[in-house]
């Protein structure tokens, strides 16, 4: 931002030892001479009577700024500098406002330091109370953002902090301009910096600069919903920064106002992959928070939220949590918020108590929210399962996956409620995704198995059965997992699955009858149940012909007539059935509607079914013959 550049490099401090030679002495000395003439007709107007007063005071205030503008001495030690800032600050406060407001652009330009900076910017909160104040009448507002600027947190943060606050009414009020706003998110960013390193340097917490960056959040809070500032924020170096302050920050209410800022930042994807550039290492603190501040519903709500975003777009942040000494963390807060949702009692447990729930919901809410932590936390672990090196380095911790199942046993013994329903789905959810990585041969397939397949009962909701089959289709993958059904007789129980009707629950139990078939010895146990008839009759009813779904069937298919034994299970009548199917639907190309080649229901056709169903025709045609 060009402006940024300007907002440094226009102001220029010049002291005593800058005047040196005798020209420069004489300007001072006749500048002197000047405002001696003027201080006295500006010292009558102390108690102005009228309007008509107040103009000239007015009159006589602008001559003086002309004047130490033309001879650029705005900040120059002149011999009656002091008469003059008494003065001005004595007539500051005649409520006269327009008065009143060239005085203040007077004192900004001489810049004043400390206590009196301090109350200008108080002065100038209670002048916007009167909403027909218009500073930008008066060129005050870069003259404000300016001094800001260059007012140090470590001399002045009283002066810093009312200064931002002024701005930040401003900007509610719709007084700033786009050019302003973006200094606005230069300054605010300058004394974030500033403020990190004090609080970096300090042994000891420091009040004072954590309220300028309470006081930094909420003005750069609401800066974030002009999306015309949004690129000045995704800047690695501010991130950095709002990372480093949410690190050195010991203030809950700032924790609480940075991880909302930080959530905000990455719920839109870009704004998730800029986050994603910054170090690593920023982002393990996320977890000593999740731990620190785990009874406070809000921070761990948000902060659970960063993480799942986070580990969704970049694999190598995903690894670096599950690798992390403190991503048993993650476990722990969500052990507290699992204990407390269990109860499910009326009233919400001390710990989780906040001024916040007992001012406006009280405990429904509060027990909402409990609920929404762990959904959130969920979704963590999810999203580390859509990296393959994260989601097996997950699986590999067997602590975990037991803890999870243990939770998954827990609620299947509530009663039956919505959020019940609700909880036992997304503990499923997750149980899948990492049932995909887990390797064939571990324990923790077999345990696994256990624990879902009682979830296939129709007396659970469809969305939990569906997410069981999910999982035990992907367990079935298993040599072992395959062994343990076939010795505890769940087969036929799983075949009865093919009766489903939805479309993605009847996906989920083509893959573990697929899979069980790999061993011939669940093929007589298959055909017994009529499972050959209801996979031919499933291939007719095939909608609209969805060659994936056409393609699985008839995998189900080759994987049972390929055995030893395979078609001699399966009668006469059966096979002369599939082969007039099959080569129907393999050659007749305009019955089947493929002869546009560009489209995606041709090329599902072509790659899917194609040679799946070539295969299994030519299986069958040669057992047949």
């Amino acid at each position: 931002m060009q402006e940024n550049t300007c907002l440094s490099e226009s102001i220029t401090t010049l002291s005593e030892d800058h005047i040196k030679d005798g020209k420069e002495e004489k300007d001072i000395h006749q500048l002197s001479v000047e405002l001696t003439s003027l201080l006295p007709s500006l010292e009558k107007f102390i108690k102005l009577g009228n309007k008509k007063k107040e103009e000239e005071a007015v009159f006589i205030v602008k001559n003086i700024y002309a004047l130490l503008e033309r001879k650029n001495a705005f900040m120059l030690i002149f011999e009656n500098r002091i008469p003059l800032l008494k003065l001005l600050f004595k007539l500051l406060d005649t409520n006269f406002p327009v008065l009143s407001l060239h005085i203040v652009k007077l004192l900004l330009e001489m810049r004043i330091r400390e206590k009196n900076l301090c109350s200008v910017f108080r002065f100038i909160s209670r002048l916007l109370k009167d909403q027909e104040i218009d500073l930008r009448k008066y060129q005050l507002i870069d003259s404000i953002i300016e001094v800001i600027f260059n007012t140090s947190v470590a001399t002045n943060y009283e002066a810093v902090v009312n200064g931002l606050r002024t701005l930040k009414t401003l900007n509610t009020m719709e007084k700033l301009e786009m050019q302003q706003k973006e200094k606005c998110v230069y300054v605010l960013f300058h004394h974030l910096k500033e403020s990190n390193l004090e609080l970096y340097s300090n042994e000891k917490p420091d009040d004072k600069y954590e309220e300028i960056i309470y006081v930094i959040m909420i003005f750069l809070k609401h800066l974030l919903e002009d999306k015309e500032l949004w690129i000045l924020f995704m800047k690695v170096e501010n991130l950095t920064e709002v990372l480093k302050g949410l690190k050195y920050s010991q203030n809950s209410k700032s924790v609480n106002l940075l991880t909302c800022l930080i959530s905000k930042i990455v719920d839109q994807k870009d704004g998730c992959l800029a986050m994603a550039q910054c170090p690593n290492v920023d982002f393990q603190q996320f977890l000593l928070i999740l731990e620190t501040y785990r009874y406070d519903v809000d921070v761990t709500l948000q902060i659970a939220f960063i993480i799942g975003n986070l580990v969704s777009v970049n694999e190598n942040i995903a690894l670096a949590f599950v690798e992390s000494p403190n991503f048993s963390n993650v476990l722990i807060v969500l052990g507290e918020y699992i204990s407390e949702h269990l109860q499910f009692k009326e009233l919400v447990s001390e710990f989780f108590k906040s001024e916040k729930f007992q001012l406006a919901g009280g405990d429904h809410n509060l027990r909402q929210d409990i609920f929404e932590v762990i959904l959130k936390i969920l979704c963590i672990f999810a999203n580390i399962c859509l990296h393959s090196n994260a989601g097996s380095c997950l699986a590999k911790q067997s602590d975990m996956l037991s803890y999870l199942l243990a939770i998954i046993r827990a609620y299947s013994e509530k009663d039956v409620l919505s959020e019940t329903g609700t909880a036992l789905y997304s503990f499923l959810v997750i149980i899948r995704n990492i049932s995909y990585y887990l390797e064939s041969y571990s324990e923790l397939c077999i345990k696994t198995t256990e624990s879902v397949i009682p979830f296939l009962d129709d007396c659970f909701l469809f969305e939990v059965r569906l997410e069981a089959a999910n999982v035990v289709r992907n367990l079935t993958r298993s040599p072992e997992v395959r062994d343990y059904i076939q010795e505890h007789n769940f087969l036929p129980a799983l075949i009865k699955l093919l009766n489903e009707d939805n479309k993605d629950f009847c996906t989920a139990a083509y893959g573990i009858i697929m899979n069980m078939l790999i061993d011939e010895s669940s093929h007589q146990i298959f055909y017994e149940e009529e499972a050959v008839l209801k996979i031919i009759h499933k291939l007719h009813l095939c909608t609209d012909r969805d060659w994936k779904t056409c393609a699985l069937l008839c995998q189900i298919l080759w994987n049972f007539c390929g055995g030893k034994n395979g078609c001699s299970l399966i009668s006469k009548m059966e096979i002369q059935h599939l082969i007039k199917y099959l080569s129907y639907s393999i050659y007749n190309e305009k019955a089947n509607k493929t002869e546009d080649k560009n489209s995606d229901y041709y090329t599902e056709w072509k790659t899917e079914f194609c040679p799946v169903a070539k295969n299994l025709l030519q299986l069958l045609q040669n057992k047949f013959n």
